[in-house]
């Protein structure tokens, strides 16, 4: 399959829908509605599998919300290429990751 803008917006859209209901920004007190899991495209790849997940970490020594956006291996789990982008509740920022990688 051939990712496209559109399919990857659509991915990062559903990833928000299901993963961060509340479009939580990552400021302030976390929502209780953010999911901690995995979203795992399978279907997408022959060979691999897409993953996108909510993390932390450090962007000039303050400990930030970003979401990584990984490329697996269908065959033995291991990451291929992983991206990651600042921010949890843009799905223009997750597409572009996703578009990154595919």
């Amino acid at each position: 399959m051939i990712m496209t803008n559109e399919k990857a917006y659509k991915i990062a859209e559903n990833f928000i829908k299901w993963m961060n209901p509340t479009n939580w920004d990552g400021n302030g007190d976390q929502s209780d509605r953010l999911c901690p899991g995995v979203l795992e495209e399978s279907e997408l790849f022959d060979k691999w599998n897409l993953e996108i997940a909510f993390g932390q970490d450090y962007v000039d020594g303050v400990l930030t919300w970003c979401t990584y956006v990984d490329i697996v291996d269908k065959r033995d789990d291991h990451s291929v290429d992983v991206q990651s982008c600042y921010g949890i509740d843009s799905p223009q920022n997750i597409a572009d990751a996703i578009m990154c990688l595919c």
